[in-house]
């Protein structure tokens, strides 16, 4: 299977801990959607 290429994310208000997280667990290029309180992506 080939890792996922976008991470929808609820918990909008852990942003930074959760990219800090996240970074070393996805390959790089996978998006962090962030859906809430404005619609917002991040690139790991």
């Amino acid at each position: 299977r080939d890792p996922a290429k976008f991470l929808l994310v609820l918990p909008w208000h852990f942003r930074d801990s959760i990219i800090e997280r996240e970074r070393g667990r996805w390959p790089s290029g996978t998006q962090l959607i962030f859906p809430l309180p404005e619609v917002e992506s991040y690139e790991l």
